[in-house]
């Protein structure tokens, strides 16, 4: 449920919306880190904790996928957080709240969900060709890069009114 300024009919995300988009955006954010110890494993070769001799690992050899699979996620978290913070300035409807709300949890999973497939993917996500797991991997890809553009234009539209609202004359 979003919170309403009763003054001129605006809606604004609500502190339990807000909360929720930072414990996501947080749990991506591990994941991200997760991902950024796979991409060590794939640059050394190996797992190395001292004092344990190293241990080979086999891992799919995409450093740039596992990188991908590092930053992407700590990337969209940071976006999403960004979201929650600045949403108090958005100046939107309440169904155009509601759905920033629900579109950035899922451009924030389905992003996630495309990073960590990715290096396992037959065709890295790019495109709906090879195994299931890219055909996957491209779907949340492509649903969460739709999700990407209507936040922005959310947060392009809801700056806007904004400002128009506060214009001095």
């Amino acid at each position: 449920m979003s919170i309403q300024n009763e003054t001129n009919n605006q809606f604004h995300l609500s502190n339990q919306q807000r909360a929720k988009l930072i414990f996501h955006s947080f749990l991506v954010i591990g994941i991200g880190l997760i991902g950024g110890m796979a991409w060590v494993i794939a640059l050394a070769g190996h797992l190395e904790l001292w004092p344990i001799p190293p241990i080979e690992l086999d891992l799919p050899e995409t450093k740039e996928l596992w990188r991908n699979a590092h930053l992407g996620p700590i990337m969209n978290g940071i976006f999403v957080l960004a979201i929650a913070g600045i949403s108090p300035f958005l100046t939107l409807s309440a169904k155009a709240t509601k759905v920033l709300f629900y579109l950035a949890i899922i451009m924030l999973w389905g992003n996630t969900f495309g990073y960590q497939t990715a290096p396992f993917a037959s065709d890295r996500g790019l495109g709906v060709t090879g195994d299931a797991m890219n055909i996957f991997c491209y779907t949340c890809f492509y649903i969460a890069a739709i999700c990407a553009l209507v936040l922005v234009w959310l947060g392009i539209y809801g700056s806007y009114r904004t400002m128009s609202l506060h214009r001095i004359k």
